[in-house]
């Protein structure tokens, strides 16, 4: 599954660093190992005209409880002209917990190109406590920025 989850990963991010056409603000969601990508028009399209996505500004980060691993909250536009992997986790979550070396390969591979964002959404009380979620980065040596969704 690792494997699988990898190669799509660099499937979705090693063409669009090809083209250098990265437009900002585009976004690879990962949630649950699964990774969301445009789909392609089918042959029956309707003309070029129509064809065009409609243009739509990203929301900025905002409403986390804690930012981790950053000094400041990050804003779109800290982000711009970068590929962002937003990181859907629980700290709680094996699945969660079995994509973050992965990942570490991915930002160590595109450095200054990718970034990666872990925003942590919390399932149990438990979980929503800061110092909760400070003792899971730690303990998993999560490098990139982290902000806590304790909503």
């Amino acid at each position: 599954m690792r494997s699988f989850f990898l190669g799509l990963v660099k499937a979705v991010i090693n063409p669009l660093l090809r083209s250098r056409l990265v437009p900002a603000g585009i976004v690879v969601m990962l949630a649950a190992g699964v990774v969301f990508v445009p789909s392609r028009p089918s042959v029956q399209a309707a003309p070029p005209a129509a064809q065009q996505p409609k243009l739509v500004d990203a929301p900025d980060l905002v409403g986390g409880a804690a930012w981790f691993n950053t000094d400041k909250a990050i804003s779109l536009g800290d982000l711009r002209g970068r590929i962002v992997l937003i990181d859907f986790w629980t700290l709680f979550c094996i699945n969660c917990i079995h994509t973050l070396p992965d990942l570490a390969k991915l930002e160590a591979r595109y450095p200054g190109v990718l970034v990666v964002i872990g925003i942590h959404t919390p399932k149990f009380d438990n979980e929503k406590k800061t110092s909760s979620v400070l003792k899971a980065i730690l303990r998993y040596e999560i490098k990139h920025p982290v902000v806590s969704d304790a909503d």
